[in-house]
């Protein structure tokens, strides 16, 4: 307000009317920082309760509440909040999340704006005593009437007391000040949280931020002085003697100018424009989770004769498949049924062979299919059933082949449900004999569902004891299969519907016991570059016995470490070599049982009994992500060899053996996905399963954790986009460690997820909502916004095509070579279509690392594309060639052959 900016009028949120009413001189600044302090100690002693976030307009909620629930803030058109105990809470949101309807839980220890704080209303008007209120001098809107506020309400101390407890109306409020064109709203305070609330109530208004968020990496000088700048150009005056009195000037001699009269002033909108949301980073006592299972209500019977679908079911003659294909023809739908065999084959009109290992076979299938307008809208995929191999990797290629002829059709289908069914692949009710390779299946379905927009993929687990009753479940995969719903990990257990869920696990700082001995003999496998190896190997030896805070005291350790590897770094040899512990390290291949168990021997006879084994992956890399569109087999091999083969050494080497613990490093992956992650979440999950297995036939306890990403100390790269959104959720290596630490010592078994942002959200937005991908109009929407770099035009035919392309994903024109993707408004689910786009009209391999870490710039892709294409000296070399071959008559051809 000192640089001139002066508010015409002011809407606080709930607390933060006490800012408005304070700078409108309603309360002197003391008098509100104590009433604001009081006010929250006497809500603090209300009755508990809940707050429940939910996607609905306040005329559409209000008929669906109980009688001890109340809409306590109204934030927008179509999104309130419902206060009430935590009982009436939690069956508002088991009824809203059954009809499919958003909601979710709000951080709160009470029920706020609810007839649970009427206990807090009357000493807090008694508190006024002696409190002057004035006039307001500025207008501003209150949250009780949604309305300006009355020079009798601002003075009236049971205003502010029913304040507390009253509905919040911010979406009036909004509404009336949006009512008048030119208002240019300004959020004070930290992030944009009630600036997206304004926005979706206005596409015409300026909305801007003052103060960036916490999680953006930016300098808050520099954001600051951006809105500054931004204000000026909406036409705000500016009092720029006041924001330069604190300032030393120098004179400056600059270069002579010619000014040419020419205006260029940019006219048009500021357009508002979605990037990746950024989840909030939670306390360390809430990084973890654990999967469970909860029992759901089965789908409502389906008359199977009303809606008529295009089934394709890949069945081989099992008898359940023959029961849904019964059925379902039964009941007049199309069914294309799809058995394996050695090639591509139809041996009856509806009935087609495939080979599906063979690149060609899948698409075939569906050219026929096509060709006869058969184009599936349900796919139930039964490969996976009843497999008796431990080791059967197969439904990896299977499910790649398949996805990829479905993303090639995609553009032909508007919705596909991919229901992928396995058998043991989840401990639901504790007697499942789990097959930890089914688990593959559970890892591909979240990625192809993210990368592919026209699928939505789930999966179905079924245990193998009941598989005698095949008739209720084909009826219940039938339904699962036409049923919407979000859920993406379902079981079925005799007559009972299942879901998986994952359930907080709030770990104190007090340890119940240490699980490491300080003398102890601990054993490192795996991977020691890129994964976690090299964190447990510098950080096991700070453990002591006269370190009971889990101090780093090397000097005072008698621990003793051994570590195999297929490849042990010189770096980390030397700092092996400098602890002052017992050590050993082994190069063997892991997968060697033979080498391995001689390398556990010779470490035994060296150190002693082992205590505990850690076993370390690598953390995803070029090997192991790849788009389902450019996924090849050598992706997944690389990803079995260095997470799943060494799993079943370790398994048979140590089955015997009385260790402690045995800790796995799994990925958050295989329970988000991710874009480029089909082979690296498939092999998490089955790590996951692996752990879950093995704690039904050993006597210690497997575990392992779902890590997110993990960066060293040194790493201090976040870029600006996609990857900036990740970067503040990375793990250093010493947050790795007390994490890992923790969950030791508390003895949390089988699978913990460990995330530092609200899981809950982080599936929503990936998983169980996935964000609908749809082409963009060609017809250019917007035009180019300001940004902090200047608009360049395209100077070649490559940079031309990239711009073209990127203006109709985007709807944005002109787009210069070095505007960022994602500063346009692009995401990475968008950046999925421009990479395809990208590479139909050049031809080239680009990644998605290219586009969304290395070249999120048109000029940054055209250097890259222009690095793959043949040099003109070699294009000119092929034309000569061909022209040769063209003159060659049929006889010479032949002749060449021949040699």
């Amino acid at each position: 307000m000192s640089w001139g900016i002066q508010p015409q009028g002011m809407i606080g949120h709930s607390i933060g009317e006490y800012v408005a009413a304070t700078l409108a001189g309603v309360f002197s600044l003391a008098d509100a920082l104590k009433l604001v302090a009081i006010r929250g100690k006497l809500m603090q002693q209300c009755p508990i309760g809940a707050m429940l976030a939910v996607g609905m307009s306040a005329e559409t909620l209000q008929p669906l509440l109980l009688d001890d629930l109340v809409i306590s803030v109204n934030n927008a058109p179509e999104l309130c909040v419902v206060s009430g105990s935590d009982r009436a809470i939690e069956q508002l949101e088991k009824k809203l999340s059954k009809d499919n309807i958003f909601c979710r839980r709000l951080h709160t220890s009470h029920a706020f704006h609810s007839p649970l704080m009427d206990r807090a209303i009357a000493p807090f008007v008694a508190e006024f005593s002696g409190i002057k209120l004035n006039p307001p001098q500025i207008p501003f809107i209150s949250n009780v009437t949604g309305d300006w506020i009355t020079t009798e309400q601002a003075i009236n101390p049971n205003y502010w007391g029913n304040h507390l407890r009253e509905s919040v109306q911010f979406a009036p409020g909004i509404a009336k000040l949006v009512a008048a064109p030119n208002h240019i709203f300004l959020e004070v305070g930290v992030g944009n949280t009630l600036s997206k609330l304004v926005k979706q109530q206005t596409q015409t208004h300026t909305v801007l931020s003052s103060i960036r968020n916490f999680q953006e990496n930016q300098s808050d000088v520099a954001f600051l002085l951006e809105i500054l700048g931004q204000l000026w150009l909406t036409g705000i005056s500016i009092n720029w003697s006041a924001f330069y009195s604190q300032e030393q000037r120098h004179r400056v001699p600059l270069p002579t100018y010619p000014f040419q009269r020419q205006r260029y002033w940019v006219d048009g909108e500021n357009i508002s424009y979605q990037t990746d949301s950024k989840s909030e980073i939670q306390n360390p006592s809430d990084w973890f989770y654990i999967p469970s299972w909860e029992r759901s209500l089965p789908h409502p019977k389906i008359d199977l004769s009303q809606q008529k679908h295009c089934w394709l079911v890949l069945a081989d003659f099992h008898e359940l498949g023959t029961e849904i294909i019964q059925i379902l023809q039964a009941a007049g739908h199309d069914v294309i049924i799809v058995n394996r065999g050695e090639k591509y084959h139809q041996p009856t009109y509806r009935t087609f062979t495939v080979n599906p290992l063979s690149s060609n076979d899948f698409g075939e299938l569906f050219e026929d299919l096509e060709l006869r307008e058969l184009l599936p809208q349900q796919i139930l995929y039964l490969w996976g059933f009843d497999s008796e191999h431990h080791e059967d990797t197969q439904n990896f290629p299977y499910l790649q082949g398949l996805a990829q002829v479905i993303e090639t059709f995609s553009n032909k289908i508007n919705t596909v449900q991919m229901t992928i069914v396995t058998n043991d692949g989840q401990l639901v009710i504790g007697n499942e004999k789990i097959n930890p390779m089914n688990a593959i299946a559970l890892g591909m379905s979240k990625v192809i569902s993210q990368e592919i927009p026209s699928i939505n993929c789930r999966c179905v687990d079924i245990s193998s004891s009941e598989t005698s009753n095949y008739k209720q479940l084909a009826q219940q995969l039938i339904i699962e299969s036409l049923t919407f719903t979000t859920e993406t990990v379902i079981a079925y257990r005799g007559n009972h519907r299942w879901q998986q869920i994952f359930k907080p696990a709030q770990i104190n700082s007090s340890p119940r016991k240490s699980s490491l001995q300080s003398e102890g003999v601990y054993l490192i496998v795996g991977d020691m570059t890129t994964g976690l190896g090299t964190v447990f190997a510098e950080l096991l030896p700070t453990v002591s016995s006269s370190d009971p805070n889990h101090e780093n005291d090397v000097t005072q350790t008698k621990l003793k470490l051994g570590i195999i590897s297929n490849e042990i770094p010189e770096t980390l040899k030397i700092i092996l070599d400098k602890l002052p512990i017992e050590n050993i390290y082994i190069n063997v291949d892991i997968t060697n049982q033979q080498q391995f168990q001689q390398a556990i021997s010779s470490i035994e006879n060296k150190l002693g009994q082992i205590n505990g084994v850690f076993y370390s992956t690598p953390m995803s890399n070029e090997n192991s992500m790849a788009l389902l569109s450019q996924l090849t087999t050598e992706n997944w091999e690389y990803n079995y060899r260095t997470k799943i083969q060494g799993l079943f050494v370790l398994a048979e080497t140590f089955h015997n053996k009385p260790l402690d613990f045995c800790l796995l490093q799994s990925s958050l992956s295989s329970i988000l996905g991710g874009l480029g992650l089909a082979a690296y979440a498939a092999a998490n999950a089955v790590i996951d399963a692996f752990t879950v297995q093995q704690n039904q036939n050993t006597t210690f306890p497997w575990i392992s954790i779902n890590w997110d990403a993990c960066r060293s100390d040194e790493e201090t790269v976040i870029n600006q986009g996609f990857a900036a959104n990740l970067a503040a959720l990375a793990l250093t290596p010493q947050e790795v460690w007390n994490t890992t630490r923790k969950i030791l010592d508390w003895g949390l078994a089988e699978s913990v997820i460990v995330s530092k942002a609200n899981l809950q959200q982080r599936l929503k937005q990936w998983v169980t909502q996935k964000p609908s991908i749809t082409e963009t109009s060609t017809e250019i929407t917007h035009t180019r916004p300001q940004l902090t770099n200047d608009y360049v035009a395209p100077s070649n035919e490559i940079e031309s095509a990239i711009a073209q392309i990127w203006q109709n994903l985007l709807g944005i024109a002109p787009i210069g070579i070095h505007d960022s993707f994602f500063d346009l408004g692009g995401h990475s689910l968008m950046a999925i279509q421009a990479i395809s786009r990208i590479r139909d009209r050049f031809g080239v391999e680009l990644s998605m690392r290219n586009l969304l870490y290395e070249a999120p710039t048109i000029a940054g892709i055209a250097t890259f594309i222009t690095a793959q294409q043949p040099a003109p000296e070699n294009l000119d070399e092929m034309n000569a060639l061909l022209t040769e071959i063209q003159n060659l008559s049929p006889e010479e051809i032949a002749q060449q052959l021949a040699m």
